[in-house]
């Protein structure tokens, strides 16, 4: 009797330590999958601007560092709400909603400008109605050609929020999510502000062939993906000088030029030197003769 006592005790015990087990197994499954959120939710927006715009898809693409960057970037982003939020499904709906404005302004722009949304546009905030208004008329019309995919867009992302909605994963630990608040601000900070001595250092790190030579901004993006072209450009137009430039020298040209006094009249001028830096034909202008 005593041996059957004990036998069913062993199994008891036996039979709770697999459940711990498996429970362990199924919050291991679970937490990995959740990790994999923003790599997903990047690769959507990637795959989206390339849909649009002509980039192209490979595996190749998929791992190469400019697309780790913007992996990185929405980890980042998911790091702050989280600390914010404590819950994985509001971040998700929060990025969901920032990433589909981003996406369809984004290609307003493209559309307008054949130029993606620059860290430069921020000094056109303050004009945002006047913008507003002039694309207003038709920015409907252009929209509805990429109704379909914006559909599937909007789909793809309730299908995500309403997995880690089944799937929540809540940081109750207020250190960690302070944590994870300061740490994701610290590296933003050390990316974006500017400092010309690490700027060889990520363009290498993320955009491997450095200050790449490209004729548009766009064709730029297509080659690194959005977000890290974004950055790469953000970078080259940051601390790009011109070849041979001496603070010092020019100071002193500007101090010359400020202690010379101008003394009666140009006249009429009757030469006029036209520059045309934009791609439209200038000879189209009816009032415009120009001597060739």
């Amino acid at each position: 009797m005593v041996l059957i006592t004990e036998k069913t005790s062993i199994e008891k015990k036996e039979s709770l330590n697999d459940k711990k087990i498996q429970s362990l197994n199924k919050e291991m499954n679970r937490l990995i999958k959740q990790i994999f959120i923003p790599i997903i939710m990047a690769l959507i927006i990637e795959i989206f601007f390339g849909i649009f715009n002509g980039g192209y898809f490979s595996v190749i693409y998929f791992v190469s560092n400019s697309v780790i960057f913007s992996m990185l970037i929405i980890y980042l982003i998911y790091g702050i709400l989280i600390g914010i939020t404590k819950k994985l499904s509001i971040s998700t709906i929060i990025i969901s909603i920032l990433a589909t404005i981003f996406l369809v302004i984004n290609q307003l722009k493209i559309l307008y400008t054949e130029e993606p949304i620059l860290f430069s546009d921020l000094n056109f905030v303050s004009n945002i109605n006047e913008i507003f208004n002039m694309i207003s008329k038709d920015a409907l019309m252009l929209v509805k050609g990429y109704a379909l995919i914006l559909v599937f867009l909007i789909i793809t992302f309730y299908l995500i929020i309403r997995w880690t909605r089944k799937n929540e994963l809540i940081v109750n630990n207020i250190k960690i999510r302070i944590v994870s608040i300061i740490s994701s601000i610290t590296v933003f900070m050390i990316l974006f502000v500017p400092n010309k001595y690490t700027k060889n250092i990520f363009l290498n790190l993320f955009l491997p062939s450095g200050e790449s030579d490209y004729t548009t901004s766009l064709s730029y993006c297509n080659q690194y993906s959005l977000l890290a072209g974004i950055y790469g450009i953000l970078l080259n137009d940051r601390f790009n000088e011109p070849e041979n430039y001496n603070e010092e020298q020019l100071n002193k040209i500007l101090e010359y030029s400020n202690q010379i006094e101008t003394t009666g009249s140009f006249g009429k001028p009757n030469i006029i030197v036209v520059f045309s830096e934009s791609f439209w034909d200038i000879d189209k202008q009816n009032d415009v003769h120009l001597m060739k």
